[in-house]
């Protein structure tokens, strides 16, 4: 089976890139090929204001990616990211050329300005149910108006038009409350589908985690992912023989480091191994987020290390946990449930037993072969549906998703 990857890249590589290479090799190791279509965002202000003008729907990047389906010929179109150079005119091209369309929801943009259900420091539905122009109205996008009023219309007139539903096959969400959530937006239940994260095996912790004095926060510093309170929780804490690595990079790190809280060490970023080995020598990790996270790939590393981990009780991460088999769920921005939670962690004798859990989670749904068979699977069942619609392959030879 041939595969074309559709992917607008971020500025800093983050986790749907990540997923997206994954994908590409975990494919490709399975003997299917894999043609990737990834388009970064521009660099320079003129030509970023000039594409995200053209952001609601770009004829000449559609033309692009109608050329690209025609030297690739694929049998099956799997877009990840199209904000904002590459533009919903990609799906538009895909179905153009009768060729079956699976679309990974990585965050809520279909639904969502900023897609993160977050704005001013808490979460945020407001457009889930109610009009676009409530972004517009908050500046959510950059806190711009004219970037907002960008965002806003790319997500209210093409829900209006029906522009995702009418050309994407199959939806791929990361978790149950995600799904849920895109039902609500009115994306049509039997077009939706879970599909886990997958990462592949790293070699397990050698010291258990009962024994380490050491956590762990591994993310980006952004105002979303809650670390602030997280520092506060810390210093009231006053775990004296403990130490919280804060790895990372993003926006807020000058003021983080600017609070001087005893016992934290930033370390900024890391290379992926050194982010593998810190997860494989920390007590446990720490994940403090305020928005609606989906299924973050350091939580699946995490658990493939055996590491336990202590997080907000928000979006899919109780799933992701096994509901706190694997860990510990807190209420998200509350410091002081957050301070209560790190003092238990301090002496919690049942610490090795949720690291144990965590490992049987990750073995249980996170591995390469379970993400190969539900990728593989999600392709396999767009095929009575679309030989239904079309009689033979757009280019010519017929539609095949059979796995090797």
């Amino acid at each position: 089976m041939h595969i074309l990857q559709v992917h607008n890249s971020y500025r800093q590589r983050g986790g749907e890139d990540t997923v997206v290479a994954a994908d590409a090799r975990l494919l490709g190791s399975a003997g299917h090929a894999v043609t990737q279509y990834i388009v970064p965002n521009p660099v320079g202000s003129i030509e970023t204001a000039t594409r995200l003008g053209l952001s609601l729907w770009n004829p000449a990047a559609g033309r692009r990616f109608r050329r690209q389906l025609e030297a690739a010929r694929p049998d099956v179109v799997h877009i990840h990211n199209t904000w904002f150079s590459i533009t919903p005119s990609a799906a538009y091209e895909a179905r153009r050329a009768r060729l079956p369309v699976v679309m990974t929801l990585h965050n809520y943009r279909l639904t969502c300005a900023t897609g993160q259900f977050f704005r001013n420091g808490t979460q945020c539905t407001d457009c889930l149910n109610g009009s676009a122009l409530n972004g517009l109205r908050h500046r959510c996008y950059q806190g711009s108006f004219a970037a907002s009023a960008f965002a806003a219309a790319n997500t209210g007139i093409h829900r209006h038009l029906g522009t995702w539903t009418k050309n994407v096959d199959l939806f791929l969400c990361l978790t149950e409350f995600a799904k849920a959530r895109f039902i609500e937006a009115g994306i049509p239940e039997n077009k939706l589908r879970v599909r886990h994260n997958c990462v592949a095996d790293p070699d397990q912790r050698a010291v258990s985690a009962s024994k380490s004095r050491q956590f762990a926060y591994i993310g980006r510093l952004a105002s979303e992912k809650g670390v602030r309170g997280l520092l506060t929780a810390w210093r009231l804490a006053g775990l004296r023989d403990c130490e919280l690595l804060v790895v990372g990079d993003g926006p807020e790190r000058e003021a983080l480091e600017a609070m001087r809280v005893p016992g934290v060490r930033f370390t900024g970023p890391v290379e992926h191994e050194a982010v593998l080995e810190t997860l494989r020598s920390v007590r446990c990790l720490v994940l403090p987020s305020l928005w609606f996270e989906g299924e973050p790939m350091i939580v699946v590393e995490a658990l493939a290390t055996g590491t336990p981990v202590l997080a907000s009780d928000v979006g899919g991460i109780p799933e992701l946990l096994g509901h706190g088999s694997a860990g510990w769920l807190t209420k998200a921005g509350d410091v002081d449930a957050w301070r209560r939670s790190l003092q238990d962690l301090g002496d919690n004798a049942d610490i090795d037993t949720k690291a144990r859990a965590a490992r049987d989670m990750y073995l249980k749904r996170h591995t390469p072969l379970a993400g190969l068979q539900s990728l593989v699977s999600s392709y396999e069942s767009l095929n009575l549906a679309v030989r239904s619609r079309y009689h033979d392959h757009p280019f010519g030879t017929p539609l095949c998703v059979a796995t090797q």
